[in-house]
């Protein structure tokens, strides 16, 4: 018997709704959980080690939101790669508002200088709340010799690429911000970096290395306890907590201004509704007087921005990054490591320091490790890398003494008796011009190959 038209369309419709209920069972559990969130505790995954700026304002903020939340919200260090393995991990993580990324500037220069970031700024985050902004700073040890900012100019313009400065890691701010630096005064200091702002700065304090470019939030303890030194901040004007540090802009560099984000990106997929809690509760917290007065005290303006306000900054952020990186790193390699046949590093090589940092790991690699090789240098540039690793060895005695082989194998087209860069064959290799100041030549140089 053939079906009668209304008994086929109630057929069609309890199969309709039939097909419907899954999702909206999905719909109804989520909602439910954006009405409990947070029901467990909520982590602050931070892309640099315990001690830097990131870390100490993430701490502030996350103490106070437990209160609030009435439920715990704990700070989780991931450092390394320069924020990208921290980034990655929430990337790929779940979405559902229990883990949040806080992260700076990296977070849209990694995207440009690493081969394989593992994440997208762009598509993988969506905005939650920006948290803070303040310069960085230029620091040396209580005890150092350099007293003005004055005074380490002039000694790095009598040793051009002798005197090293730390940093937070590649593409971090405070990586950055030297280098802005280095080209407005057209002045040469040779990249070490860390994982972190906190390593770097233990380090200036220790006597390890010699200056350093810091996020001023990750020093107060140490300022106050007078056991560094701050020469200059990045801000355009003085900072009101260093009312007798001068800026780069008034100390000659008109125009020149580096400041530093900090900010919780939640994985894409995140329910808008907890984004939106998120980053309601987050601002009360920013508003509390003992709050403000706790970020203020360390060098930092908190902020608070909604997320569409935020999310603005980070498009434009992101557009200025990309210019910034064209700029700064218009020449290099990509480097690949690969540790027992699997590739471990994949790296945009774009100055000095980054080419120290595939070698290290390279090291690292071959020391008990398995059997390692890095790939995608061309013959000059390698010859670059070793003499250059030879100098920072010289420099840095603490560092892993390397075998040393006589500079008579060098390449015929690299002996001089100034500068490497001096010669044609470098300015070939790097996409630089002959005569930019770099490193002086050491007696012998180390064949790493």
């Amino acid at each position: 018997m053939k079906n009668s038209p209304c008994r086929s369309w109630l057929v069609y419709a309890v199969v309709s709704l039939s097909a419907m209920a899954p999702p909206m069972t999905l719909q109804i559990a989520r909602a439910q959980s954006v009405a409990t969130y947070p029901a467990k505790p909520v982590r602050f995954v931070c892309v640099t080690a315990p001690g830097g700026g990131l870390d100490v304002v993430g701490r502030i903020v996350a103490d106070r939101l437990s209160r609030s939340f009435a439920q715990t919200v704990l700070m989780e260090n991931r450092p390394g790669a320069g924020g990208n393995i921290a980034s990655e991990y929430v990337a790929k993580g779940n979405n559902d508002g229990y883990t949040l990324l806080e992260t700076t500037v990296n977070h849209h220069v990694n995207s440009f200088i690493y081969k394989s970031p593992g994440y997208n700024p762009r598509k993988d985050f969506v905005a939650v709340v920006q948290l803070s902004e303040a310069p960085s700073a230029i620091i040396v040890n209580a005890q150092s010799t350099y007293r003005t900012f004055k005074d380490l100019l002039a000694a790095a313009r009598a040793q051009p690429g002798k005197i090293a400065y730390g940093s937070g890691g590649n593409g971090q701010p405070t990586h950055v911000a030297m280098e802005m630096f280095k080209k407005a005064a057209n002045i040469d200091f040779t990249h070490v970096p860390y994982k972190g702002g906190g390593p770097a700065t233990l380090d200036v304090i220790a006597g390890q290395i010699p200056m350093a470019m810091s996020a001023l939030p990750g020093m107060a303890q140490h300022l106050q306890s007078g056991t560094l030194r701050v020469l200059a901040v990045t801000s355009a004007k003085r900072w009101p907590t260093l009312p007798d540090v001068p800026s780069i802009a008034e100390s000659g560099y008109s125009g020149y201004s580096h400041m530093t984000w900090i900010g919780l990106l939640a994985p894409t997929g995140t329910p808008r509704d907890i984004v939106l809690r998120l980053n309601q509760e987050v601002a009360k917290v920013l508003a509390i007087p003992e709050v403000r007065q706790r970020i203020l005290a360390i060098g930092a303006e908190p902020v608070g921005k909604s997320p569409a306000d935020f999310e603005t900054m980070l498009k434009a952020d992101y557009e200025a990054t990309a210019k910034l990186v064209a700029q700064f790193y218009a020449y290099g390699a990509v480097v690949d490591l690969h540790i027992d046949g699997k590739l471990t590093l994949g790296e945009n090589i774009a100055d000095l320091g980054g080419l120290l940092v595939a070698y290290d790991a390279f090291k690292l690699a071959t020391k008990g490790r398995g059997a390692a090789k890095i790939d995608g240098l061309t013959p000059d540039q390698r010859f670059f890398l070793a003499y250059a690793q030879t100098w920072r060895t010289a420099q840095r005695p603490e560092q892993l003494r390397l075998q040393v082989q006589s500079n008579e194998h060098a390449p015929a087209k690299f002996r001089t008796n100034g500068p490497v860069s001096d010669t044609p064959a470098f300015a070939r290799a790097f996409d630089c011009k002959p005569g930019d100041p770099m490193l002086q030549p050491p007696e012998n140089f180390v064949d790493i190959w």
